[in-house]
């Protein structure tokens, strides 16, 4: 494998890379009391923080070395992407989509008599009689601002 397509498979995956500061601020909540309580209540342990901070850690050597071997945080940004999408994986309940919806699903679908009462609407009346905008009253005064 060449150099150059190491590299462009590494850009690929740079876009998934946050900033340090927000590890810093993830570990930093993670270690809460207030997240410990949550953590415990909703999932009866608490959570292992010590990734967020090797995630810091190896983000801040990046930024100042510029080495992609520190680039650890990539493999875990896919780790937490596929135990967030886990779920929606395993989910054998609903059918996928395998075709786009049509492109007048928004149409009005609105039965004839409540059709009728939009056409008679006071909007619509404000519509016809302004032209396509409806547009907001001028005002009859002006304001002045000194600099």
């Amino acid at each position: 494998m060449s150099l150059s397509f190491a590299l462009k498979c590494v850009g690929q995956f740079l876009r998934i890379v946050r900033k340090c500061e927000l590890y810093k601020r993830e570990y930093k909540d993670c270690k809460s009391i207030r997240e410990r309580f949550h953590q415990y209540f909703t999932e009866g342990e608490l959570s292992d923080c010590s990734q967020w901070k090797k995630d810091y850690d190896s983000c801040l050597i990046y930024r100042k070395t510029q080495d992609l071997n520190a680039l650890k945080i990539i493999k875990s940004e896919l780790d937490r992407k596929e135990k967030r999408l886990e779920g929606n994986i395993e989910n054998d309940i609903w059918e996928k989509r395998t075709e786009y919806p049509p492109p007048n699903w928004t149409c009005d679908l609105l039965p004839s008599n409540l059709q009728n009462k939009k056409t008679l609407s006071y909007l619509a009346e404000m519509k016809k009689t302004s032209g396509d905008e409806i547009t907001k009253p001028k005002s009859t005064y002006s304001i002045c601002t000194i600099s």
